[in-house]
């Protein structure tokens, strides 16, 4: 299928023509181009790129590539923009809708797709399947079957996707549609009392979420991805304004969006934690996104949470009604999150 016709979702992994690899980021995009975030960079252009570099290299079509050490900090987020900027302007696009420059690859520079479901059936169809390969099988089969979730709803991301793999790796699962991720989380947690695998906490969050497990010494992470009926996000229907830094806390009142990226989480009882927060009432936010997928998933309805990000006027081009809503996840400021209060 032509490149510029697929339907590319959040995650799903871009080989570009210089051999950068980006990860397609949620699901609002601007015509023929896909708002993405850098994952992998070709060895022999790394030095343009002032991080801190992970000692293992990658090898994929052909091309070697290095990894940030760290992936998603504001810092190297601007790092990014500015090498890019000045080394390879055609992953930048302005966005008018938020008024700022955001990473976006052209649809025209993709050299390959590797779709998240795609991965997994060729790992499934592989007849020489290496030892990880047939873990990921295995446990997929055994997610499947005790979720109820079907084999085709669910996908693989990461390096055991693209086959790029090496014995120390994780394995980093997807599935497809809020109410099959719902049944994938209670299987999950179901089994991990059962003894058949135990949960890993390594972030506070960590255990908030419950997303990351160990199944026969192999550590796995799931997220979810949502379904094509799903997705609802055109491109230049919301105008976003920044308007100030808030500290605060408050109520979720719906987790039907929370696990997806970015995750919404609608809110009440808006309670600025310094007065710098303090709002009109016009100005209270009724929801909270996340463009970090590590916040994802980490309350549910009804739990309080404590939130530092940037609140923002939206409007409605085609109506122009507005609302507030907060952000986390900015790429400027570093000290943002969300957290179970």
């Amino acid at each position: 299928m032509d490149v510029n016709e697929m339907l590319l979702r959040d995650g799903d992994t871009l080989l570009m023509q210089e051999g950068f690899i980006f990860y397609v980021f949620g699901y609002e995009h601007p015509d023929n181009r896909l708002l993405s975030f850098l994952k992998y960079i070709p060895s022999d252009v790394a030095s343009k790129f002032p991080v801190r570099l992970l000692k293992h290299k990658w090898n994929l079509e052909g091309v070697e590539l290095s990894r940030p050490e760290k992936l998603y900090t504001a810092e190297n987020y601007q790092k990014f923009l500015t090498t890019l900027r000045n080394n390879f302007p055609h992953y930048l696009y302005f966005c008018p809708y938020r008024g700022k420059d955001v990473l976006s690859v052209p649809r025209s520079q993709i050299r390959k797709v590797y779709a998240s479901h795609e991965c997994l059936q060729r790992i499934f169809d592989t007849e020489n399947k290496d030892t990880l390969q047939k873990e990921a099988v295995e446990l997929v089969e055994l997610l499947s079957k005790e979720s109820k979730v079907p084999v085709k709803d669910f996908g693989i991301h990461g390096s055991v996707g693209l086959g790029m793999h090496n014995e120390h790796s994780d394995i980093d699962l997807v599935v497809y549609g809020a109410h099959n991720f719902k049944n994938l989380e209670r299987a999950v947690n179901r089994l991990a009392e059962e003894g058949f695998f135990s949960h890993v906490f390594t972030k506070k969050i960590d255990q908030a979420r419950k997303h990351r497990g160990r199944y026969n010494d192999r550590r796995f992470v799931y997220n979810a991805v949502r379904k094509p009926e799903e997705i609802d996000d055109p491109h230049g229907r919301l105008r976003y304004t920044p308007v100030k830094n808030v500290q605060f806390t408050a109520q979720v009142v719906d987790d039907s969006q929370n696990m997806f990226r970015p995750a919404v989480y609608p809110i009440k009882n808006y309670q600025p934690i310094d007065s710098e927060s303090e709002l009109p009432d016009d100005q209270v936010p009724d929801s909270v996104s996340s463009m970090i997928g590590y916040y994802r998933n980490v309350a549910r309805t009804g739990d309080t949470i404590r939130v530092a990000g940037a609140l923002e006027k939206v409007e409605n081009i085609e109506t122009g009604k507005t609302h507030y809503h907060v952000v986390v996840g900015t790429g400027i400021h570093g000290n943002e999150f969300i957290e179970p209060a």
